[in-house]
Protein backbone atom coordinates (compact mmCIF):
# COMPACT_ATOMS: atom_id res chain seq x y z
CA UNK A 1 0.00 0.00 0.00
CA UNK A 2 1.04 3.73 -1.11
CA UNK A 3 2.18 5.33 2.26
CA UNK A 4 -0.11 9.00 2.26
CA UNK A 5 1.91 12.08 1.54
CA UNK A 6 1.23 15.03 4.44
CA UNK A 7 -0.06 17.02 1.27
CA UNK A 8 -2.79 14.52 0.69
CA UNK A 9 -3.65 13.81 4.38
CA UNK A 10 -4.33 17.68 4.92
CA UNK A 11 -6.48 17.56 1.45
CA UNK A 12 -8.80 15.56 2.17
CA UNK A 13 -9.06 16.07 5.48
CA UNK A 14 -9.96 19.44 5.02
CA UNK A 15 -12.13 18.51 2.23
CA UNK A 16 -14.12 15.72 4.78
CA UNK A 17 -14.58 18.42 7.30
CA UNK A 18 -16.33 20.35 4.85
CA UNK A 19 -18.62 17.87 3.50
CA UNK A 20 -19.35 16.61 7.11
CA UNK A 21 -20.26 20.02 7.83
CA UNK A 22 -22.36 20.78 5.22
CA UNK A 23 -25.89 20.63 6.01
CA UNK A 24 -27.16 19.11 2.59
CA UNK A 25 -24.67 16.47 2.51
CA UNK A 26 -25.30 15.48 6.12
CA UNK A 27 -29.26 16.00 4.83
CA UNK A 28 -28.90 13.40 2.10
CA UNK A 29 -26.82 10.48 4.60
CA UNK A 30 -29.40 10.96 7.59
CA UNK A 31 -32.89 10.66 4.64
CA UNK A 32 -31.07 7.95 3.37
CA UNK A 33 -30.13 6.09 7.01
CA UNK A 34 -33.66 6.79 8.23
CA UNK A 35 -35.29 5.40 4.73
CA UNK A 36 -33.53 2.41 4.89
CA UNK A 37 -33.92 1.38 8.52
CA UNK A 38 -37.29 2.33 8.53
CA UNK A 39 -37.78 -0.02 5.66
CA UNK A 40 -35.69 -2.89 7.18
CA UNK A 41 -37.89 -2.85 10.63
CA UNK A 42 -41.08 -2.44 8.53
CA UNK A 43 -40.67 -5.28 5.89
CA UNK A 44 -41.42 -9.06 6.91
CA UNK A 45 -38.90 -11.33 8.08
CA UNK A 46 -39.45 -13.40 5.25
CA UNK A 47 -38.59 -10.65 3.06
CA UNK A 48 -34.77 -11.97 3.54
CA UNK A 49 -33.26 -10.22 0.12
CA UNK A 50 -35.19 -7.21 0.50
CA UNK A 51 -33.80 -7.15 4.85
CA UNK A 52 -30.01 -7.88 3.41
CA UNK A 53 -30.26 -5.01 1.34
CA UNK A 54 -31.14 -2.56 3.07
CA UNK A 55 -29.05 -3.86 5.89
CA UNK A 56 -26.19 -2.76 3.35
CA UNK A 57 -27.20 0.48 2.34
CA UNK A 58 -27.05 1.00 5.73
CA UNK A 59 -23.93 -0.19 6.82
CA UNK A 60 -22.43 1.33 2.85
CA UNK A 61 -23.67 5.02 4.83
CA UNK A 62 -22.07 4.55 8.23
CA UNK A 63 -19.04 3.19 6.28
CA UNK A 64 -19.11 6.05 4.42
CA UNK A 65 -19.23 8.58 7.20
CA UNK A 66 -16.63 6.66 9.41
CA UNK A 67 -13.84 7.23 6.76
CA UNK A 68 -14.37 10.76 6.59
CA UNK A 69 -14.20 11.12 10.27
CA UNK A 70 -11.21 9.05 10.13
CA UNK A 71 -9.90 11.57 7.58
CA UNK A 72 -10.82 14.56 9.54
CA UNK A 73 -9.16 12.85 13.11
CA UNK A 74 -5.51 12.35 10.53
CA UNK A 75 -5.66 15.59 9.39
CA UNK A 76 -6.15 17.16 12.93
CA UNK A 77 -3.36 14.31 14.56
CA UNK A 78 -0.99 15.53 11.48
CA UNK A 79 -1.40 19.55 12.33
CA UNK A 80 -0.61 18.36 16.11
CA UNK A 81 2.37 16.84 14.92
CA UNK A 82 3.40 19.94 12.68
CA UNK A 83 2.90 22.54 15.50
CA UNK A 84 4.47 20.77 18.07
CA UNK A 85 7.81 20.05 15.59
CA UNK A 86 7.62 23.66 15.36
CA UNK A 87 7.50 24.00 19.04
CA UNK A 88 9.98 22.39 19.07
CA UNK A 89 12.26 24.07 16.72
CA UNK A 90 11.93 27.59 18.16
Amino acid sequence: MNQTSPEEILGRGNAAHILLNDGTFTNVMNTLANFHTAALLNSIPDARETREQHYIMIRALQEISEELVSWVLAKNELEKRIKEDEEDFD
